[in-house]
């Protein structure tokens, strides 16, 4: 797990597109406020309405903001509270072992383990044990916390230059 900031120091430091998506390879996860009405897919028309002004407030909050990695690989990525999760988020409506995260071949899945306040894709609760399928721009939440953006790490590279163009 690393903040933006680490990557968008990457960025600064003029890597081109090419090297950062054959570094970072896979998904990433980008936390994103849930208090800021957790867009993702089918939220077009409320980025419509933000203005330069609050578009720069929140990109820089957003230096602070979580990035985790999603490698392939034969292991689920486990989402949970507990020090040893892939993804460990801090929340109290998150459970001990909330979900996984599964790749298979090109297609990555998130399957809710029965958790207590269950696992969001685009604001649609997730029945347990049922794998969904995960696209980039997908939103994922956790529980009650803050929700995190799917993206490919060339979408995640033009977002990092799109906070330098703020000058964060």
């Amino acid at each position: 797990m690393r903040n933006v900031s680490h990557f968008l120091e990457r960025v600064a430091s003029g890597v081109d597109e090419q090297t950062f998506v054959a570094e970072l390879v896979d998904y990433v996860l980008v936390q994103v406020d849930a208090s800021a009405g957790s867009v993702g897919a089918g939220d077009a028309e409320v980025t419509a309405k933000i203005d330069p002004g609050m578009i720069r407030r929140q990109a820089e909050s957003s230096r602070d903001t979580t990035v985790h990695s999603l490698p392939r690989g034969e292991e689920p990525i486990t989402v949970g509270r507990v020090p040893t999760s892939g993804v460990q988020i801090l929340h109290s409506s998150v459970s001990k072992l909330h979900a996984q995260l599964t790749w298979q071949g090109e297609e990555l899945m998130v399957e809710d383990l029965g958790s207590t306040n269950g696992t969001w894709v685009n604001r649609v609760k997730l029945e347990p044990n049922d794998p969904h399928r995960v696209r980039p721009d997908d939103t994922l939440r956790f529980g009650q916390g803050d929700a995190y953006l799917v993206m490919t790490p060339k979408a995640f590279f033009n977002y990092l230059n799109m906070l330098r163009r703020f000058g964060i």
